[in-house]
C-alpha cells in the first residue's frame, strides 16, 4: 500500500464503508467530531479533506450514512448534544464544500444533496451542487 495510495485507496474504501455502515449514530457524530476538529482548526482540516481524495471520500461516507440512519425511522439512541453536533458539521462542512475546489472522490453517494436540502438555504445547495459536479463529471442528482 505504501508504494501506491492510487492503488490502495479503490481497495481499502469498500471496507471502510463496511465499518462506517456499522456505525450507531454517537459513533458517527463522534468519527466526524474528530475529522473536524483535530489540531488544526475545522476550517483547515476541513479544507485538507476536501482537496484529498481519501480524505473526502471518507467524509462524504460519514454524511451519507448519518443521513441514511436520520432517514431510517429506527430508533437512533443518540448521546446528549448529538443532535446538535451533527447540524453544526453539516453546516461546516457545507460551507466548505461549497467554497473549495473538490477532488474527485471515490463514490459521489446519491443521498448528499438530499441532506443538504434538509438543512441548507436554495443557494447553498446549488452552490453544492456545482462544486460536487465539477470535481466528479457528473450530475449529483438528489434521490
Amino acid at each position: 500500500m505504501s508504494r501506491d495510495t492510487e492503488e490502495a485507496l479503490p481497495v481499502l474504501y469498500p471496507p471502510l464503508r463496511n465499518v462506517i455502515g456499522g456505525l450507531t449514530f454517537s459513533q458517527l457524530i463522534k468519527v466526524l467530531k474528530d475529522l473536524t476538529a483535530e489540531s488544526l482548526t475545522t476550517y483547515e482540516s476541513l479544507t485538507l479533506a476536501c482537496q484529498n481524495k481519501f480524505g473526502l471520500s471518507l467524509l462524504y461516507a460519514l454524511l451519507s450514512q448519518g443521513e441514511k440512519l436520520l432517514s431510517s425511522g429506527v430508533p437512533l439512541e443518540p448521546s446528549i448534544g448529538d443532535f446538535e453536533t451533527w447540524t453544526d458539521t453539516i453546516f461546516q462542512v457545507a460551507g466548505q464544500l461549497s467554497q473549495c475546489s473538490l477532488v474527485e472522490p471515490l463514490l459521489l453517494p446519491s443521498n448528499l444533496l438530499t441532506l443538504f436540502c434538509r438543512y441548507l438555504d436554495k443557494r447553498t445547495v446549488h452552490q453544492l451542487k456545482s462544486n460536487m459536479e465539477s470535481a466528479t463529471g457528473f450530475l449529483a442528482l438528489a434521490s
